[in-house]
C-alpha cells in the first residue's frame, strides 16, 4: 500500500500481518483476520492501496485495508488458481491449463486478455508477482524469471455491448463498432429541477 510497509498473510489461514521494520527484527504484528480468506488464497493490494484483494480459484475478495472487513466478493471471468498481482492497471492471475500464459482482469474481475510468454511461467503456488514494472514468475522451482509485460497483453477487439446486434462475447476491448440497437420509438427525459424523480 501507499504507506510503504511490508505485509503478509498466513498461508493456510486468514491472519493478516505487518512486518516490523523499525528495527527490522523479523517480528510481525497481527492486524486482523480476513473473513472468508482462510486456506491458501494469495493477496495483493488495489491500485489505490485502499483494499486488500485475495484470490483463490477465481474467487476474488475485496477487504477494506484499514479494518480488514470484507467489502465485496467477485468471480473472475477467466478463473485462475491462487496467485494474484496488481500492475496498477490489471490484476494478473495464473491461467488454468496454459502454462505459458497469465490472465489479466480489471479490479471488478472482468477479463481483459492473456499475456503469453515464450516459456512456462505458471505455478499454483504464487505466480505471478509484480513490482517496478516487471512481472516475476516461477514454475514452482527456486528459479524466478522477470518479464517486462507492458506490450504482451493479447486483446480481442470487437463490440462489447450486449445490447447491440453485433455483440461479440469473445471481445475484451471495445473497438467502437457496436451497432444495431433496437428501435422502440422516440423517448426522452426532461427535468426542470422541481419535483423531478424516477421510480
Amino acid at each position: 500500500p501507499v504507506n510503504g510497509k511490508l505485509y503478509m498473510k498466513n498461508y493456510y489461514g486468514a491472519g493478516f500481518y505487518r512486518l516490523n521494520t523499525d528495527p527490522f527484527d523479523g517480528s510481525v504484528e497481527l492486524l486482523y483476520y480476513l473473513s472468508g480468506a482462510n486456506s491458501q488464497a494469495m493477496f495483493t493490494f488495489s491500485a489505490d492501496g485502499q483494499y486488500i484483494l485475495t484470490h483463490e480459484y477465481g474467487s476474488l475478495k475485496k477487504y477494506e485495508f484499514s479494518t480488514g472487513e470484507l467489502v465485496e466478493s467477485l468471480n473472475l471471468d477467466n478463473e485462475g488458481i491462487y496467485g494474484i498481482a496488481n500492475t496498477g492497471n490489471y490484476l494478473l492471475t495464473y491461467t488454468i491449463g496454459i502454462n505459458n500464459s497469465i490472465s489479466a482482469h480489471d479490479e471488478q474481475g472482468n477479463y481483459i486478455g492473456n499475456i503469453v510468454f515464450p516459456s512456462a511461467v505458471n505455478s499454483s503456488y504464487g505466480t505471478p508477482s509484480y513490482a517496478n514494472g516487471l512481472c516475476f514468475t516461477s514454475t514452482g522451482s527456486s528459479t524466478w524469471s522477470a518479464w517486462d509485460i507492458d506490450d504482451g497483453l493479447i486483446t480481442t477487439p470487437g463490440c462489447t455491448d450486449p445490447y447491440a446486434d453485433n455483440f461479440d462475447a469473445s471481445a475484451n476491448e471495445d473497438d467502437g463498432s457496436c451497432a444495431g440497437y433496437p428501435d422502440n420509438g422516440d423517448y426522452s427525459l426532461s427535468f426542470d429541477g422541481l419535483d423531478d424523480y424516477t421510480s
